[in-house]
């Protein structure tokens, strides 16, 4: 064989050997993920985690699930995260990579791919803060009574409501007709977390009213009697 057809032979084999080995796909093996629960910046237990709706367990009192992922380099799985009572997924189902990791059994504790799911508290405190120059006044919100002022005319009342809602309080004066103004409302715009809201109304009292001064009648005069008398000249 020529130096040519040997050389022609090699090559052949070299390309035969690259296009089988980019025809071969890649093996399955492991990938270590940690999967790290929060709420309002602290580790949350409970929270579940499902890959592709296949649910892979809860995280624990640190909001840490750490799972083994089987697929291949590139591979895409779906994670979602349900939120224990009390609490809604921030996000919507995301795609997670399979990206070169630590075997299972080299790598460190909680190394490999780390992947923080959000979750955000169903409801929200409002706590109103009342001030007033009344006491024991009756307070409504959403027409319901929540309480009343003291005898300094101020109240605190923590209301646990839905996040970016509207609320409307009122200060019920009816047993108090002389006060002005009658029956005054607030609107309380609820955000997306634990706010104070002050509510401060100042109401009219009006003057009293002076006693009016009695005037007392002049005493009856007595008729008075004439006495004619004759004078000695």
């Amino acid at each position: 064989m020529s130096a040519v057809r040997c050389l022609v032979w090699y090559l052949s084999l070299a390309v035969c050997g690259w296009v089988c080995a980019c025809n071969t796909p890649a093996a399955r093996r492991e990938y270590r993920a940690t999967f790290v629960a929060i709420a309002e910046g602290e580790p949350l237990a409970g929270v579940a985690v499902l890959i592709d709706e296949q649910r892979q367990g809860l995280s624990g009192g640190d909001g840490v699930l750490a799972v083994s992922l089987a697929g291949r380099e590139g591979d895409e799985v779906r994670v979602r995260a349900e939120c224990p009572e009390g609490y809604l997924a921030e996000s919507s189902p995301r795609r997670l990579v399979l990206r070169t990791l630590d075997p299972i059994g080299r790598s460190k504790p909680h190394s490999g791919l780390t992947v923080q799911l959000r979750c955000r508290p169903e409801r929200r405190t409002a706590v109103l803060v009342v001030r007033t120059n009344q006491p024991h006044l009756p307070i409504r919100v959403r027409d319901q009574s929540v309480g009343e002022t003291d005898a300094d005319g101020v109240a605190h009342i923590a209301l646990r409501t839905v996040p970016h809602s509207s609320a409307v309080a009122q200060l019920v004066t009816t047993a108090y007709p002389e006060l002005s103004p009658q029956n005054p409302r607030f609107t309380i715009n609820v955000s997306d977390s634990d706010e104070f809201y002050v509510l401060q109304q100042t109401f009219e009292h009006p003057p009293p009213v002076a006693p009016q001064r009695r005037i007392k009648p002049p005493a009856a005069t007595r008729p008075v009697r004439l006495v004619s008398q004759r004078l000695n000249p």
